[in-house]
């Protein structure tokens, strides 16, 4: 965020505003749901441990990974493995809300 706000030579701040205003949600749950998506097709698709793929996909807390997964997908991540690994449609088919747009 600080080096786009470099780029464009306009405060953080302004940035970060335009930003919420525009995905009409914070730049982190922005971030957090990208990550929470990489996460859930590392998931689905290999045979990396959840930990592997929470420190793989930017999360340094268990604690906060599992709250930001559950927040997006409705499950834990350790149950969506689980899932995922009996019916491969499950992973396929789970619906993230994809971020909203305003205007």
């Amino acid at each position: 965020m600080t080096r786009l706000s470099r780029r464009l030579g306009i405060p953080v701040r302004h940035v970060s505003r335009a930003i919420n205003r525009k995905l009409v949600q914070t730049v982190p749950r922005v971030i957090n749901e990208w990550r929470i998506r990489e996460a859930m097709n590392l998931l689905a698709e290999t045979d990396y441990p959840v930990t592997t793929v929470m420190f793989d996909c930017g999360f340094q807390t268990k604690s906060n990974f599992n709250r930001e997964f559950a927040r997006i997908t409705g499950t834990s991540p350790s149950r969506f493995l689980r899932k995922a690994r009996e019916n491969v449609e499950f992973a396929v088919n789970r619906v993230v809300r994809p971020c909203r747009e305003t205007g």
